[in-house]
């Protein structure tokens, strides 16, 4: 059911929002890879100055984003409500 729902949702969304949406999902996902790459890092001084600027652009990049899809007027739709990142 969550599946049909999240079709029917993602169907009726504008073309500039679904991009939008895609995006700001890889952001995330590449935010939390960062993350994970930061805790488990080594304790290599370049291998941790990577972690942490990949962690801090990351961060920067999904803050945008989501700040674009403010601006644009989205609420609290029942898409972002049932929103599954994984």
């Amino acid at each position: 059911m969550f599946q049909r729902r999240k079709q029917i949702i993602m169907n009726s969304l504008e073309p500039d929002k679904l991009e939008l949406l895609q995006e700001i999902r890889q952001a995330h996902m590449l935010w939390e890879t960062a993350r994970a790459r930061f805790e488990w890092g080594s304790e290599s001084g370049e291998e941790v100055d990577f972690s942490i600027f990949a962690l801090a652009a990351a961060e920067k990049k999904y803050a945008l984003l989501l700040q674009q899809a403010k601006r644009m007027d989205w609420d609290n739709t029942p898409y972002w409500a049932s929103l599954e990142w994984a």
